[in-house]
Formats: C-alpha cells, structure tokens, sequence
C-alpha cells in the first residue's frame, strides 16, 4: 500500500469517527478515533496524530468528560509540539483552559490561558494573514486532492466527501472560535449536493453533444460511398454505349461493394440506435454456433476472396452458445469484417470455440497489421473518434466494435482484444452459459 493510500485510510477513519461524533454516536467514534491512532503511530504517520487526538478531545467535551478532555488535550498540544503544529497546539491549550476553568483548576486554567494567548499573539497576531494563507492553502490542497481520488468511487464513498467537507468546516470554525459552527457546515453540505447535480447536468450535456458529434461523423463516412455510388451511375448512364463488357462489370463491382458500405454502416448505425434508445429486443436461446459462424462467412467471403484471405473455422459439430440470434450475428459479421480489413492479402483469419463449465469463449484470431495497447484502449470509447484504413485502403467508422462490445454487455458477457504490432489481433468474447 502506498503512502497515500495509507494517508487516506486514515482520514477517512478519522472523518467516520467525526461524522459519528456529530450524530451522538460516541462508542463508534471513539473507536474510529482510536483505529486512525494506531494505524497513524503503527505507519509513523505523525502528522496525523494531532489532528486527531483533539477531535477525541472534543468528543469528551460534548460528553462534558472534563478531566479525560483535558487529558486528551495535552496530548494533542504535547504532539503538536513535538511536529511543530501551531495551530493544533492553540487549539489545544485552549481546550485545557476551558475545561480547567469549568473544573475550577486554576493554576492549570491559568497556565494554559498564558500559553494560548502567547500562541495566539505570535503565530496568529504578527503573521495572521501569512498563517491563514498557508491554511487555507493547504486545506484546498487537501480537498482538490481528495475530490480527484473519490470521484469515480461509489455512493458509500460520497458520505465520506460530506464528512471531508464538515471538517473543513470544522476547522475554520475552529480558527474562528467555533462561531456558527453548525449552520455553516449544513451550508456547506448543500453546496456540495448542488454542485454535484451541476456536474451530472455537466455531464449529461457532454455525453449528449458526444452523441452528436458521432452522429456527425458517421454521415461524412457515408457521403463516401453514396458519392461514389452516384458517380458510377451517372458515368454508366452518359457512357455506356462506349464501355466494354469488362469495363461495365469493373464498375457494377464498384457499384456493389459501394453499396454494400452503406448498407453495413446504415445497420450497425440503426443497431447502435436501437440499442442506445432501449428499444432493441433481447432474446438469448440456444444456437448452433457453427451454422451461425457459416452463415456469417458467407455474406463477407466476396470481400475475403478479394484479398485471397483464408478464413479457417475450427468448431465443433456440437458446439453451441446461449445468446441472442441477432446479436450474435451482428457481433460476429463485425469481428470478421474488422479482421479481413486489417489483413493484407494472402492472410489467415482462424475462428475457434473454447467451452468451459460457466462459459463459452469465441476467439477470431488474424494474421492482420495488429495493434498497439494505446490503440486497443480506444477501441470501444465513443467519444475517442478513433479509426484507421486497412491493408487495402478501407475505410471505416469504429461503430462496429462499439456496438460489439454494447451487445457483449447485454449478454453479461466479456470482450477483450490481444494483439501486437505486425503480428496479427485476437478478440476473444466470452458468453456466460445457460442457468440450469
């Protein structure tokens, strides 16, 4: 464990135990308190220790323990001053004068006034805005760091960012003599609800105008081929009484294959539409993986044979899985595609099956350009706008993988990519069994 995690386990108890202090739950702030000291002391993390030592002090003070606040008090004060912490020993001093002057320990009351108001004239009076700077300086350190370590954590942890916020609040009441101490906290608890329903708004808003953005992106990709299919038509219509027969099949191949461009993309753009508004059905049953796999092959094998691709299959006879029929289709014609389009000519794509007690993993492997780990962690996101040309000058979108992975998903199923730069790409999907 790093030091920073450790840093952190401790705050954290160190918070758990003031929330619970503020709720009236002593027993279980006390024993917070008492695991943040130990594991503080245990990792020699001494800055800690004052910090919490005087939020123990202030717990017997709410329980009106007098004697055991002054006890814990001069510890917090002896503890400051062996780590050179100014504030925690005022602070402290403070809370002995306090307690002793309610106890009638003069001397002690008077000792400790004496040491608080020195304190005060010399770390506060000659070098107050140097001081409070500094604090607040450090306590927005504390909480930009916090905030960034929390922020993909899940809602037990949100509580925690709360508690992080009463004690901020705490100590600049503190600084300020406790003045307002409760309504200022409840403000600042507000504040932070607010501003996380701004940043999910925030977020919202990105997430939409990443959508558009695609949406976007997706129709330049299909101006391409439309563009492409429109001009070998109109040069057909003006000239072809003067085309021979090898130059008319020349452009009906390009008319195909345009057209078989645009109508991939417009059914991936459909299913990912589907999928995204929630409309799409999910059906798994049965299937016989190696009719679904032949069927697959057959529709993209024009464009395998173009590059005089092998596509060996090694499944068995009796090998099936329990998925969706459309999905699973749709997943595959993918995977394949994607595999023919980054294989050079003369290449091999191998599709196999491994079946396990609680899974199914299918595996395409090809001996293709493969890729980079920087290049696979952007396969799957959105809003990365990621894609490249294959062997032979392809072009594509990405929205094939992302669909890909959405139905995967839906299958709580896995998809995973290994590959190596000219060495060819596996991607392996995993699909949970059938529950008995």
């Amino acid at each position: 464990i790093s030091n920073n995690d450790i840093d952190m386990i401790i705050s954290n108890k160190s918070l758990l135990g003031a929330i619970y202090r503020g709720e009236g739950k002593f027993d279980k702030a006390i024993s917070y308190f008492n695991d943040a000291l130990n594991d503080s002391k245990l990792n020699n993390v001494l800055l800690n220790i004052p910090e919490i030592l005087f939020n123990k002090s202030l717990l017997y003070l709410d329980k009106k323990d007098y004697r055991n606040t002054i006890i814990l008090s001069k510890e917090t004060y002896d503890s400051a001053c062996k780590n050179g912490l100014k504030v925690y020993q005022l602070l402290a001093s403070s809370l002995i004068y306090r307690s002793s002057k309610i106890l009638k320990q003069s001397d002690t009351a008077l000792k400790y006034l004496e040491i608080s108001t020195d304190l005060y004239n010399k770390t506060f009076y000659i070098n107050l805005e140097q001081q409070i700077s500094e604090q607040r300086f450090e306590m927005e350190s504390r909480r930009k760091e916090r905030e960034l370590a929390f922020k993909h954590q899940e809602m037990i942890y949100q509580s925690v960012i709360f508690g992080i916020a009463i004690l901020l609040l705490l100590v600049v009441a503190l600084i300020f003599f406790f003045k307002n101490k409760h309504q200022k906290a409840k403000n600042k608890i507000l504040s932070e609800k607010n501003q996380l329903i701004e940043n999910q708004k925030k977020q919202l808003t990105e997430l939409n105008a990443t959508k558009d953005k695609f949406f976007s992106i997706i129709s330049h990709d299909l101006k391409s081929p439309v563009g492409s299919f429109k001009n070998s038509l109109s040069l057909m219509n003006s000239m072809i009484d003067k085309f021979t027969r090898e130059e008319i099949n020349s452009l009906l191949c390009e008319i195909q294959q345009s057209a078989e461009k645009v109508y991939t993309l417009l059914e991936d753009l459909l299913s990912w539409s589907r999928s995204q508004r929630g409309t799409i059905q999910f059906n798994p049953d049965t299937l016989e993986l190696g009719y679904i796999v032949d069927n697959v092959i057959e529709t993209i094998q024009s464009i395998a044979k173009n590059k005089n691709i092998t596509i060996n299959k090694h499944i068995t006879p009796k090998s099936s899985v329990y998925a969706d029929n459309f999905m699973l289709n749709t997943i595959l014609r993918n995977i394949i595609s994607n595999s023919i389009k980054f294989t050079p000519e003369n290449g091999t794509i191998t599709i196999i099956v491994h079946s396990s007690e609680n899974s199914d993993e299918i595996i395409v492997s090809d001996t293709g350009t493969g890729m980079s780990q920087e290049t696979i962690d952007k396969l799957f996101k959105i809003d990365s706008n990621y894609t490249t040309e294959g062997t032979s000058g392809e072009k594509g979108t990405g929205l094939g993988l992302i669909l890909c992975k959405e139905f995967v998903d839906k299958h709580n199923g896995k998809l995973w990519v290994e590959s190596e730069v000219g060495k060819g790409t596996s991607i392996h999907i995993s699909l949970p069994k059938k529950k008995s």
